[in-house]
């Protein structure tokens, strides 16, 4: 993938961070926004498409935590699989910072950082989740917003029983077998019903990056605080 100035700049700056760095707090923005200025040839243009998708996935990354938060079994998971980080990672970093203990594996094709970048306790796998990706060694498969990943993320790991939590995208990606869906509740009252999950959980009411509001749902096969259903 090809990479323009910012993007490049923010690869840069996050190897030479280490991957320590905190994606929930305004001051990130700031250090990207100073780093860039200092050591990149940007255009405006793209200096703020890279700081509009932090601010949003920043956001949406912090209502999955407080979504992963109600599930109590997770808190004691070591070795977890995140399936769509984003391509500047912002869910893998707030998932270190408020799971200290937990070791990270990630799959994202539009992943721009480098290992390095990540830091510790996080190693990028390469390709995209399919049907055969090995889950075995994992307590749980996780991701925020899978897209096209959805089906086979749910197809795995009901076939081998392994945990998993995702939230589902409004991008209405077809499945498999061609299905379309025209509305995202459509979407999800299909795979509710398919894989006889008996409720939806909803974090809360977000923001979605086309500026509507909606409530983002989520399914799981693991069980949840009581207040957490809808």
């Amino acid at each position: 993938m090809e990479l323009n100035t910012s993007q490049l700049g923010f690869v840069k700056f996050m190897e030479d961070k280490n991957g320590d760095i905190d994606f929930s707090n305004n001051k990130f923005d700031n250090e990207v926004i100073s780093y860039i200025r200092e050591n990149v040839d940007y255009k405006k243009s793209e200096l703020l498409s890279v700081m509009d998708l932090i601010g949003a996935q920043r956001f949406t990354a912090n209502s999955f935590i407080k979504s992963l938060k109600q599930l109590p079994v997770f808190n004691d998971m070591r070795n977890v699989l995140d399936i769509g980080s984003g391509p500047l990672g912002s869910e893998l970093f707030t998932i270190k910072n408020a799971f200290k203990n937990l070791k990270l594996e990630t799959i994202d094709p539009n992943l721009i950082l480098t290992q390095k970048g990540v830091g510790e306790r996080t190693t990028i796998l390469d390709g995209s989740f399919q049907l055969d990706t090995n889950i075995s060694n994992y307590d749980a498969v996780i991701g925020n917003l899978t897209c096209e990943a959805t089906e086979d993320i749910i197809e795995t790991c009901t076939k081998l029983s392994k945990p998993y939590f995702i939230t589902l995208c409004d991008c209405l990606h077809p499945l498999r077998d061609g299905t379309k869906f025209n509305s995202y509740n459509l979407q999800n009252k299909y795979f509710e019903d398919k894989y006889s999950l008996s409720k939806l959980v909803v974090p809360q009411h977000l923001k979605s990056p086309r500026g509507i509001d909606k409530s983002t749902f989520c399914l799981t096969n693991m069980s949840v605080s009581d207040y957490f259903y809808r």
